[in-house]
């Protein structure tokens, strides 16, 4: 639950506090990742989780409370995990790219790569993996299995080289990649650094929340206003969430506003059996369509068009920019000529001035602002028609496969509206729909939106926009509402269900299997 405040509504002397809390705050992350970031022993733990105590045996000296010191570090270490995280990725997804490479080879090096016992081993110098994949051999997970059985086919020498290769492209990942750096304007909280209670003999707000100051036992009591409905809510669903040692909070103090988001727990209920399964393809044009006929929200494309070529205009310089800035950058660590260092700082200069141009980012705010509105609202219909919601399990397509084309060193590096907002709608769709009790699944999205779902023939043509019309049977239906139809049928698909599972370790090998099988079931229909 997030509730928000005008600043506004607080005098100087808090305000003022409450920046210093913020930028005390990100210089104890900052120093937490100094501290910890060259340690490359620790990669395993921090990925695993088991970091935290092992690492907080330590502190740093700056000036805060010690329970804010101990939240910086927790800080530290989700930073630094999604940063290994992303050259894990970065590292198995990039194999997929060379053509002269096995497909077993490839499988293998992006299993490998992603693998948090692997990867830590093979950035630390120990290339040892024969314990971890014998260990694979007699666990119970499919995908490890499938892993084992082709790393038995490599060559020995291709068994030598992966660990190799792995390190190397780490070690070539960080030269380039920059250190994280938490900029601030977000707080972790718990019970130790804020509380919450009621106001009285006052209308204007019902909330004092108190966050502790930067110096012991002294707080800074913001007013907040929380509407009756909000207020029953938290405490249904999180009884007691004044005074518990539960209670935990993300301030975030942002442009005019300062907000505070609540976690609320739900009550864990029994699973019910499904009454009903609802086949729902989300898109661009049509952001919601059930098998059904149904379709709910606006075209999120017209919703952001002028503000979204605008941002791709914006981005398109900001990449010339950053490819000018490194390319200087480079010049100048090999560059020994004082005159010629000097005109390059210059450039450097000049080049950052350009990246740091604002309006970018508030288009790109902008455009989720309105993408994210008008997706609740198109979610919030699409309950509201859905009876029994909590005996409803809607089928999804699995999108994790989708990537933003062109995207850069970090998810801020590219925004492509359309893998942003599709996956966005999922969410949120498994999200509402989870907490109303029902539930999501997914299924694998090869040629949903090309499959004649009457015949099952499979054309790239069949397909104009939003208008399906099959070249072989006729068959004519909206281009999502057939999508939907397949999503659901493909749940029951056991066939399709199982090439699926046989070849989860090559995405391009059971696309070539699934076609096969829907034209081979095509051609028998004919």
């Amino acid at each position: 639950m997030v509730i928000t405040t005008p600043k506004k509504a607080l005098n100087k002397v808090k305000l003022d506090e409450l920046y210093k809390v913020d930028t005390l705050h990100a210089q104890a992350v900052n120093a937490w990742i100094d501290k910890w970031y060259d340690h490359l022993e620790m990669v395993e733990k921090i990925l695993s989780g088991r970091a935290t105590t092992t690492m907080q045996k330590q502190t740093i000296d700056i000036g805060l409370p010690s329970a804010y010191i101990q939240i910086a570090g927790n800080r530290m270490l989700d930073i630094l995990r999604e940063h290994y995280l992303a050259v894990q990725d970065k590292i198995a997804s990039d194999v997929w790219k060379e053509e002269k490479l096995s497909a077993e080879y490839k499988f293998v090096y992006a299993t490998f790569a992603r693998n948090y016992v692997m990867f830590s081993r093979f950035i630390s110098g120990n290339f040892a993996v024969d314990d971890v994949v014998d260990s694979w051999a007699v666990g119970e997970n499919a995908y490890l299995q499938k892993a084992t059985e082709c790393y038995k086919k490599l060559s020995d020498q291709e068994k030598a080289q992966i660990p190799a290769k792995i390190k190397e492209k780490f070690s070539e990942i960080r030269s380039v990649w920059k250190k994280p750096f938490f900029k601030g304007g977000s707080i972790l909280l718990d019970y130790r650094v804020f509380s919450v209670s009621e106001a009285e003999e006052t209308t204007e707000f019902n909330l004092w929340v108190e966050i502790t100051s930067t110096e012991p036992y002294k707080r800074v009591k913001i007013p907040f206003y929380v509407t009756g409905k909000k207020l029953d809510m938290l405490e249904t669903l999180f009884p007691g969430w004044q005074n518990t040692s539960r209670r935990k909070g993300l301030l975030v103090i942002r442009e005019r506003h300062v907000h505070l988001s609540i976690p609320a727990e739900k009550e864990k209920t029994e699973p019910v059996s499904p009454l009903a399964y609802v086949g729902c393809d989300v898109g661009i044009s049509s952001p919601i369509s059930l098998h059904n006929g149904s379709r709910f929200g606006r075209n999120l494309n017209e919703l952001v068009n002028e503000d979204y070529d605008e941002y791709l205009r914006l981005q398109a310089i900001r990449n010339k920019f950053r490819s000018l800035k490194e390319k200087a950058e480079k010049r100048y660590e090999i560059t020994k000529d004082l005159v010629v260092r000097e005109k390059l700082q210059r450039k450097i200069a000049e080049y950052e001035r350009h990246l740091s141009d604002h309006r970018w980012a508030e288009l790109r705010r902008k455009i989720k602002a309105t993408v994210k509105t008008e997706i609740g609202r198109a979610v919030n219909l699409m309950l509201e028609e859905l009876p029994l919601s909590n005996h409803v399990v809607i089928v999804l397509e699995d999108l994790s496969e989708m990537d933003a084309s062109g995207a850069r060193r970090s998810k801020r590096g590219c925004f492509d509206l359309s893998v942003w907002a599709r996956r966005e709608l999922q969410d949120h769709i498994k999200h509402d729909l989870e907490w109303r009790g029902g539930k999501a699944i997914y299924v694998v999205p090869d040629y949903t939106s090309q499959k004649c779902y009457e015949c099952d023939y499979v054309d790239k043509d069949n397909r104009r926009g939003d208008v399906f019309h099959c070249k072989r049977c006729g068959y004519t239906d909206h281009a999502d509402v057939n999508a939907a139809k397949n999503i659901k049928e493909r749940f029951f698909d056991e066939e399709i269900n199982q090439l699926a599972k046989k070849y989860s370790w090559n995405k391009n090998l059971r696309r070539e299997k699934i076609k096969e099988l829907l034209l081979q079931r095509a051609n028998q229909a004919a």
